[in-house]
């Protein structure tokens, strides 16, 4: 029931437990009525049954209950948590003084478990939303590199329009459309492609290296947490321009022992410790030391320079910048 209710139709394309929570809410949010006092399951109905297939209303037990169940079910380690809703209202209309907790501050959620962080609380009720899971932006972020590539490779082919002469062959549409020009003329039209060409080059590799500039010292006058999700940016889209798709705290293990066979710089291991310490700072708030920081750096500087298998690839970690420059863009935005 639970796999037909929430993973039936459900995009595993980008799968990590940030979708996995955002496909539960939206399910439970388009399916199911909140109300603070539901009707009772009929005698002898699983209550948790008659929520999601007969009453379709309740409060925020039946909502984490059945968010904890679809986790589970989604091979998600998760459970069932009641207590005591504390809002940032309430402290901040307190002005540093007590807040009194009632039954009416009365609350149930969920937990969900993440590799290297721990139970991290996520909210299903419809009201009580809030961001636990800090790899938004990352996991939700378009894959920029690629689609770069793919309009550069068809830039040149979207140009260029064929015409037919009395003989039916195709010829190519403008200066060579039958007139004879004299050597002088096509000789100098073919230099002033050439100059207009590196003119390109050359703007494009300025531009890189402002971006080059501008990444170093936005990095360098970044909060602690602001450094920890730019390396993670990094470290997701150097991976995904050589190919590998990886997403920090989802399968770990088979990313780490997939780049030390890949890349002779990397030693087993390496990947895994990285993960971990970033979805410490990221996850859990807590600032990287200096030697973690260098560490996450050495890893990704090695990753970003090590041999590509081919021109593709090389392309993709070169412009690489750019991508990261309209990241900082939108965390601006």
């Amino acid at each position: 029931m639970l796999d037909r209710l929430f993973w039936e139709d459900y995009d595993d394309s980008n799968d990590g437990i940030y979708s996995a929570v955002s496909r539960v809410r939206e399910v439970l949010r388009d399916e199911m009525t909140y109300t603070e006092t539901p009707s009772e399951a009929p005698g002898g109905e699983d209550p948790l049954t008659w929520f999601l297939t007969g009453g379709r209303e309740g409060n925020a037990v039946q909502y984490a209950s059945a968010a904890a169940m679809a986790l589970r079910a989604h091979g998600i380690p998760a459970r069932y948590c009641e207590g005591y809703l504390l809002t940032a209202a309430q402290v901040q209309a307190a002005e540093g003084g007590a807040v009194t907790l009632t039954g009416a501050n009365a609350h149930a959620w969920c937990e969900a478990y993440f590799d290297g962080v721990g139970w991290l609380p996520v909210d299903v009720t419809p009201g009580f939303y809030y961001d636990a899971l800090a790899l938004q932006q990352l996991v939700a972020m378009p894959d920029s590199i690629r689609r770069t590539a793919a309009m550069e490779d068809a830039g040149d082919a979207a140009g260029e329009v064929a015409q037919t002469d009395d003989s039916g062959a195709d010829r190519p549409d403008g200066l060579l459309d039958g007139t004879v020009y004299p050597p002088e003329l096509l000789l100098g039209v073919l230099a002033l492609l050439l100059i207009l060409a590196s003119l390109a080059a050359a703007a494009l590799e300025g531009t890189l290296l402002l971006c080059r500039v501008r990444a170093l010292s936005g990095f360098k006058h970044a909060s602690p947490e602001q450094r920890a999700r730019l390396l993670a940016w990094w470290g997701q889209h150097i991976l995904a321009a050589r190919g590998v798709e990886a997403t920090i705290g989802w399968h770990t293990e088979e990313t780490d022992a997939k780049l030390a066979e890949m890349i002779d710089t990397v030693n087993p291991g390496e990947y895994r410790r990285v993960s971990g310490l970033l979805e410490k700072a990221i996850y859990g708030g807590i600032a990287l030391k200096v030697y973690e920081e260098r560490a996450v750096y050495s890893l990704l500087d090695r990753l970003y320079h090590a041999p590509a298998p081919d021109f593709a690839t090389r392309r993709r970690l070169h412009y690489l910048l750019l991508a990261q420059l309209g990241y900082a863009r939108a965390e601006k935005l």
